[in-house]
């Protein structure tokens, strides 16, 4: 009797210390900082976000690569920069085979190689305001207002370090949430950025995006109350009072293209509806 009592309390003992040491080997699944924004990356066709090492340091390369990619996920017209020469800038040849594409497009609407510039760098180490700034300039690309809000970035005690050319960028950042402190109210704008730190900032963007998106799609179907679109492969049907529409020249017309400015967030306002 005494064995028997002996075999099932060391069963159960070894099946209580079997418990933890699952449920901490799920947790351990999920134990960076930066679980979420790789996913968010991979989910988002960010392939080379996604699979890079997240410590290690991001080129100008990594960041024009980065939004090049995003901006066809999202259905952006990246064909800007098809006849655009980089091979007019000094370093053009130091370009990585395969990121040409990203850089034409790159130079072609503003974000590298601006008036004046004669190399891309494509291999310089990108810190946080680089980051932002270029950040910054893809989001008036896609055509939003890049307008600096809020006082937001008076609490960090490191402001006055931030670059004259990119405090108007990193003010935007700081009102729309995209980019925090370092630690505490430390900014840290001259440090270098890794992986993980340019998917999450990626991710807070997408986010903020997602709440005030642009939509340019053609028109399906319009009444006096709204606007239906076809876009990206999905079709919205929009409330007018909740949306800009900047129609073309034929008015709201099926078959005319437009371009939606929405207040509201997608898939969760019955003012946007996804058909």
């Amino acid at each position: 009797m005494i064995k028997i009592f002996t075999v099932i309390l060391c069963a159960a003992i070894i099946a209580a210390i079997a418990v933890p040491a699952s449920a901490s080997g799920a947790a351990a699944a999920k134990a960076h900082w930066y679980d979420d924004s790789m996913t968010w990356a991979a989910k988002n066709g960010l392939t080379e976000l996604s699979t890079a090492k997240p410590g290690a340091a991001v080129t100008r390369t990594d960041l024009v690569s980065a939004l090049y990619t995003y901006a066809k996920h999202i259905g952006m017209d990246v064909s800007a920069g098809e006849d655009t020469n980089i091979f007019s800038y000094n370093d053009a040849q130091n370009i990585k085979e395969g990121k040409y594409e990203a850089f034409q497009w790159a130079c072609a609407v503003g974000l590298v190689g601006q008036d004046g510039e004669t190399k891309l760098r494509p291999n310089d180490k990108v810190t946080r305001e680089d980051m932002i700034s270029m950040l910054c300039a893809f989001d008036a690309v896609c055509g939003r207002d890049v307008t600096p809000g809020g006082m937001a970035y008076r609490e960090f005690t490191d402001w006055s370090s931030v670059s004259k050319s990119a405090s108007s960028q990193m003010m935007w950042a700081i009102g729309e949430g995209i980019v925090t402190g370092t630690s505490g109210n430390v900014l840290s704008p001259k440090r270098g950025v890794d992986f993980a730190q340019l998917a999450t900032v990626m991710m807070r963007y997408a986010a903020c995006c997602a709440d005030k998106p642009v939509i340019t799609g053609v028109i399906t179907d319009a009444t006096m109350a709204t606007v239906t679109i076809k876009a990206n492969g999905k079709t919205w049907s929009f409330d007018k009072s909740a949306a800009t529409v900047s129609a073309g020249t034929k008015g709201l017309v099926i078959g005319e293209t437009v371009t939606i400015e929405y207040t509201g967030t997608l898939d969760k306002n019955p003012s946007a509806t996804l058909i």
